[in-house]
């Protein structure tokens, strides 16, 4: 692992804002559902390299038909000025979006920090059942998960005895 000083850290030059932003959208649907004409199904996938509340910003028609977003989102802002993790989260949520899954993570040779990762976001109406509930699981499952976590510290205890 490089160690490097804060100070060192400043110094690398940072990438500047892209001057202009390419954009494609596709509609996809599920070969098992048959979808009616007046409810759009879409899929966003944006890679953009920071640029990513500008295109959700020029992107409001889009959004309005869209139910799933995929963006490459910065932990560490490369570039001056470009929004991190909490500012696409943030926006997401105003847009009426959830993260739903991460994938991708991507760590920078630099210092192997975690610097980008892959979000799915859902787009969740407030009145959707995946909004009105915050358990975790059934009280079956929590049962079984409570026993198989049980277990397996036991075994760690055991092994480490």
């Amino acid at each position: 692992m490089l160690n490097m000083s804060s100070r060192q850290l400043a110094k690398l030059p940072e990438t500047p804002p892209p001057t202009s932003i390419r954009t494609r959208s596709a509609r996809v649907y599920s070969t098992k559902s048959k979808v009616p004409r007046r409810v759009p199904r879409n899929l966003l996938k944006a890679d953009v390299q920071g640029a990513e509340l500008q295109v959700l910003s020029c992107a409001t028609r889009t959004l309005q038909e869209t139910e799933i977003v995929i963006l490459e989102v910065s932990l560490l802002a490369a570039m001056i000025g470009g929004p991190e993790l909490f500012d696409v989260i943030c926006r997401m949520k105003d847009l009426g979006f959830v993260a739903y899954d991460l994938f991708g993570l991507h760590y920078r040779p630099l210092d192997h920090a975690l610097c980008q990762v892959d979000i799915i976001f859902i787009f969740v109406p407030w009145h959707s059942a995946l909004r009105k509930s915050r358990a975790y699981a059934t009280p079956e499952q929590r049962q079984l998960w409570n026993r198989e976590r049980s277990e397996d510290f036991s075994r760690i205890r055991r092994e480490l005895s």
